[in-house]
């Protein structure tokens, strides 16, 4: 049943629709969030466990980033200051959620064929979900620079980007980056490609007060 239902969510989430402008001296980019060097959001499974471990160590900026834009415009595009207000609110409620998924069984993530979407169907005594992923591609850019230490861009599918021509690898389409201008080559410390996966939605749910305090409050 949990399998048939997974397959059912993926096929429905393929129907889903898918700032800076001053001088970087003037208004530096919003920082990307930093987070547990050890666990990343590179698969769904790595990415429950990064939300998990981000509950656990009350970093907020780092739970709110893990929920993809699209699951924030469901529940009326709240913004960062408006959800650290419901957590430090509801905290235990949401601790609590948190140990229970940690503990919970899970299924084996379940991919479209695009492997745009995953699903994974946790389950813990009464409290059961499945947890949608959707995969966002980015380019991330470190500099030594005051004004734009790091800055990330959402890309096209990382296939569309790169090309790969007997061991080299060749970026094949131009990237803009916000802040950047007025930076020389010479400052960039780390260029990076990566895929991570977010939470777009959460479905079939029974006893996730993490959701129910979250449909109350926005």
């Amino acid at each position: 049943m949990v399998r048939s239902l997974v397959v059912i969510v993926l096929a429905a989430a393929l129907l889903l629709p898918g700032c800076c402008s001053l001088a970087r001296a003037i208004c530096p980019v919003e920082q990307p969030l930093v987070g547990d060097t050890r666990l990343t959001r590179d698969t769904p499974g790595e990415a429950l466990d990064y939300l998990i471990a981000a509950f656990r160590d009350r970093r907020i900026a780092d739970i709110y980033g893990s929920l993809h834009p699209d699951f924030r415009a469901r529940y009326g595009d709240f913004s960062q200051a408006e959800f650290t207000s419901a957590f430090e609110e509801y905290e235990e409620l949401f601790q609590a959620d948190a140990e229970t998924l940690r503990t919970a069984e899970r299924e084996p993530t379940q991919f479209n064929a695009e492997r745009t979407y995953g699903v994974i169907a946790v389950r813990n005594g009464e409290m059961s979900a499945l947890v949608i992923f959707k995969r966002r591609d980015l380019a991330y850019v470190k500099l030594r620079d005051d004004f734009v230490p790091e800055s990330q861009a959402v890309v096209p599918p990382l296939g569309a980007m790169i090309a790969i021509d007997d061991g080299w690898v060749v970026p094949t389409q131009p990237i803009r980056f916000e802040g950047l201008e007025g930076v020389e080559p010479s400052a960039i410390l780390r260029l990076e490609y990566r895929q991570e996966w977010l939470i777009q939605e959460l479905r079939d749910v029974h006893g996730v007060r993490f959701l129910e305090r979250i449909e109350e409050q926005f």
